[in-house]
């Protein structure tokens, strides 16, 4: 049996994987490549990958980790969908689309100048399913009230709802 060597993270080449020199690697032209598959956040590597990207983009002057973070989570502009009801995709048509490309940009300029990210009828889907969770909440509050539940449970019930439902109130208001 071979003598290890001593000596802080000492070992021998054949124990450990074969290391790979940082040129050989061919850097991929999207980096956010591996977010295209549905479960990517389950594979370890793909998670270390994502941290590994969002801490170099933190480090790198004049980055944007937040548009990064977003491209992470699967959000990235000009890929031809858009959010509906605040947690939903949907495809856009791109045949649909009747705003010229001058009309697009000074869209995406105003957005930028008020820190908006979200369109008029986004801003009203969002007020609507507001009003509808505060309804909901309103029977469901009734419900258990007229039902003789403790308070406790009324308010487990209750809160959760109310602030789900202000949560889509306030980003139909402020347009985030």
């Amino acid at each position: 049996r071979p003598a290890r060597p001593r000596g802080r993270g000492a070992r021998p080449r054949a124990w450990c994987a074969p290391r790979v020199a940082p040129e050989a690697e061919a850097a991929p032209a999207d980096p956010l490549d591996f977010t295209r598959e549905k479960l990517w956040f389950l594979d370890a590597g793909l998670q270390q990958r994502a941290r590994r990207l969002l801490l170099e983009e933190l480090r790198r002057p004049g980055g944007d980790a937040a548009a990064l973070f977003f491209g992470i989570a699967g959000f990235r502009g000009g890929s031809g969908q858009r959010v509906k009801f605040g947690v939903l995709k949907e495809d856009v048509d791109e045949a649909a689309i009747t705003s010229s490309p001058e009309e697009r940009e000074r869209l995406r300029q105003e957005a930028a100048r008020g820190l908006v990210n979200i369109d008029a009828a986004e801003r009203e889907r969002r007020d609507l399913v507001g009003n509808a969770l505060l309804s909901a909440t309103a029977a469901a509050a009734l419900a258990a009230y007229f039902s003789g539940q403790p308070g406790l449970v009324r308010f487990l019930i209750s809160y959760p709802l109310v602030a789900f439902a202000y949560g889509f109130k306030a980003s139909a208001k402020m347009g985030l």
